[in-house]
C-alpha cells in the first residue's frame, strides 16, 4: 500500500496498513486512528477566475470575504491568521475531513 494512502487520514487504510506491516515484520499488529479535524473558519467566495485551460494548465484565482471579528479581536491581534505569498491553505470540501491544499499569491 502507497504512504500516500495512509497521508490521506483513512483510518481504514491505516488499519489495514498495519496488518501488512506486521505481517511483514512477524508480528501481529493492529492499528487504528482517528484523524482529528481542523479547526476551520467558514469563508465565503466572493470571485472565481480561470486561467490557462487554452494550453491545458488550468488554475483558478478564487477571492473570499474574510470572516468579521469584533473590534476587540482586532485590537488584541486575533481572529482570521495572516497570510504571505507561497503559504498554502486547505480548503475542506463540505462532509470530506481530508482537506484540498492550494497555494497563496
Amino acid at each position: 500500500m502507497p504512504l500516500d494512502t495512509i497521508d490521506r487520514q483513512s483510518p481504514q487504510d491505516f488499519a489495514r496498513w498495519g496488518c501488512a506491516l506486521g505481517e511483514a515484520l512477524g508480528t501481529p499488529l493492529e492499528l487504528s486512528h482517528q484523524p482529528v479535524l481542523p479547526e476551520t473558519e467558514t469563508l465565503t467566495l466572493v470571485s472565481r477566475r480561470g486561467y490557462g485551460a487554452e494550453v491545458q494548465a488550468p488554475t483558478a484565482i478564487l477571492r473570499f470575504t474574510l470572516p468579521r471579528v469584533s473590534l476587540w479581536q482586532r485590537l488584541i491581534g486575533a481572529g482570521f491568521a495572516r497570510f504571505v505569498a507561497g503559504d498554502l491553505i486547505g480548503i475542506l470540501p463540505e462532509g470530506n475531513a481530508v482537506p484540498r491544499l492550494y497555494s497563496l499569491a
